[in-house]
């Protein structure tokens, strides 16, 4: 057996050398495991996102098979929403009219039974537009003294004479246009 002298290298050069891999080897396989177990922890929290987004899925297909077998109640449901934003809508802007309207007709019944209500518009901040009709020049010059009266003028805060048509019997009558504004009603 021969034994050779490597004069070469020198000996605690080598031995620092192959320390330095060793440690090299050692923080590979650290750094080896260390990648191993976050892998397997992605794995699995990836699995466990599958399987959520599967149930949900799930959950999604179910509702949306109960939708198409209840289709028939969610039109009736969409029709009743849509007819109740309707009415709030005609409730918000309601003129109230009815009680608006008796109280005029009353009121002209009061003061002149001659005279007939012809048109009437009434807004919603009880605003008003009404014409009478007269037949004969008695009553129509009859309802002059009447306007004044404090029965017909109690309903309104106030009232204008706009027009005054003087047509005759033949050709339609006589005809007053007023404007004005109700009070309020208790």
């Amino acid at each position: 057996m021969k034994h050779r002298i490597n004069l070469i290298i020198k000996q605690k050069k080598y031995v620092y050398i192959e320390r330095i891999f060793r440690n090299i080897r050692v923080a590979i396989l650290l750094l080896a495991v260390v990648l191993l177990i976050m892998n397997v922890a992605f794995l699995m929290a990836l699995r466990n996102q599958n399987d959520s987004i599967r149930a949900l899925n799930e959950q999604k297909k179910e509702a949306l098979e109960y939708l198409l077998t209840k289709k028939d109640v969610e039109a009736k449901f969409v029709f009743f929403n849509t007819k109740e934003k309707q009415i709030s809508e005609i409730l918000k802007n309601d003129v109230n009219f009815y009680p608006y309207y008796n109280l005029l007709v009353k009121s002209l019944d009061i003061s002149s039974s001659a005279a007939s209500l012809q048109t009437l518009t009434i807004d919603k901040y009880r605003k008003t537009k009404f014409s009478l009709k007269f037949n004969d020049y008695e009553s129509f010059i009859a309802f002059f003294r009447v306007i004044e009266d404090d029965k017909l003028l109690q309903n309104f805060a106030n009232l204008n004479l706009v027009s005054l048509n003087i047509n005759g019997q033949n050709a339609g009558g006589y005809t007053m246009n007023f404007k004005g504004e109700f009070t309020q009603l208790k």
